[in-house]
């Protein structure tokens, strides 16, 4: 189990170094992330990780389970540094069971506690749904505070700009 952790800590190492090399260079275009077939998943460690994706302008570091979870919850609408978050949700095995992971709720029990909050006035606006992993990250792309979820990540399929943060 331990083998795993580390396998798993050294390419998110490596992700997360590939990418800080790639802004500061001014390259986001040309990172390598690895070998072709590096594929992450939450049952690769003990307590099934989630992975956080957002645009490079994002301070994710901080971000926690905790705080995941009010964001998903519709308790909170923005970052610890106050900064305001779109949530995008994947209708995939992968967006589903990162949902379900951390609120124990389906993606529609979640968005019809989020109809409640926004309708009834306390909420700021509903999350974007998307039928697919590709669909989430592609209009991610286009959504500046825009934030997905997800509980396996393929690092070979995430565009430039974006960074992955694991919460444990």
């Amino acid at each position: 189990m331990n083998t795993v952790l580390h396998i798993v800590s050294f390419h998110l190492l490596w992700l997360l170094a590939s990418t800080v090399v790639a802004v500061f260079a001014g390259a986001a275009e040309s990172v390598d992330y690895g070998p072709p077939s590096l594929s992450i998943t939450a049952n690769d460690s003990p307590r099934g990780m989630i992975f956080a994706i957002g645009n490079s302008n994002f301070e994710l570091i901080e971000l926690n389970r905790e705080r995941m979870v009010d964001l998903l919850t519709g308790r909170v609408t923005s970052l610890a540094n106050g900064e305001r978050v779109t949530l995008i949700l994947a209708q995939s095995e992968a967006g589903e069971k990162a949902v379900y992971h951390l609120t124990e709720r389906d993606t529609a029990r979640l968005l019809r506690g989020w109809k409640r909050l926004v309708f009834g006035g306390s909420g700021r606006s509903l999350p974007l749904v998307c039928a697919s992993d590709e669909e989430a990250l592609s209009l991610l792309r286009r959504t500046p505070d825009g934030l997905v979820l997800l509980s396996q990540v393929d690092v070979t399929k995430i565009p430039s700009g974006l960074q992955v943060v694991a919460l444990p």
